[in-house]
């Protein structure tokens, strides 16, 4: 008997799904493109008619693959969970990867969108530790910045120095400076 499968407490939305089919879509006739532009360019004669009438095949058939299932699976089984304590993502179907990282070893959050996930309303997340970075995404744009606000405002409240631990000179400009209170302003008299 197997375990259930372990889910975390976000996946990925629905929009994820349209933005990777066209991102996929766009990176597969590129490839093939290129392909094509090498083997009309490198193929001597009598294989080159064949394999030019290969490459739009096999594009074809990787399109009726990958947009249906492999990117809706992605897209299924990519969860993830951000506490104040750590991140955790699971992702993948055949060979799962669980990774936790605590939020202590976080050094950075960024957050990126490019032209297509913009339109979507999607960015991606980066989380930088220092032994690697951990890819997260794509995820809303407002989910992006709350995980990025809730890692990093973890890190500054935990990093912040203690305001009573801090000089009445530094804390601010006046205190530093105080005027004394039965002083006039000075008298400056120009002659010219």
């Amino acid at each position: 008997m197997t375990a259930p499968r372990l889910r975390y407490a976000h996946s990925l939305p629905a929009q994820a799904l349209k933005y990777l089919n066209i991102q996929s879509s766009i990176q597969l006739i590129i490839v093939m493109g290129c392909a094509a532009a090498l083997a009309s360019w490198l193929v001597p004669e009598p294989w080159r008619t064949w394999i030019l009438i290969a490459i739009p095949a096999l594009t074809v058939i990787s399109l009726l693959v990958e947009l249906p299932f492999m990117n809706r699976l992605e897209v299924k089984h990519t969860s993830y969970e951000v506490t104040a304590t750590e991140v955790r993502l699971r992702k993948g179907v055949l060979f799962t990867r669980d990774t936790v990282i605590s939020a202590a070893q976080i050094l950075n959050v960024s957050v990126a969108e490019g032209p297509l996930l913009r339109r979507f309303g999607l960015a991606k997340v980066q989380f930088t530790s220092i032994s690697h970075i951990e890819p997260l995404g794509p995820v809303t744009l407002e989910q992006a910045n709350s995980i990025r606000a809730t890692l990093l405002g973890i890190y500054a409240s935990a990093t912040a120095p203690d305001s009573a631990a801090v000089s009445p000179e530094l804390a601010s400009p006046e205190a530093a400076s105080p005027e004394p209170e039965n002083s006039e302003p000075a008298k400056v008299s120009v002659h010219g």
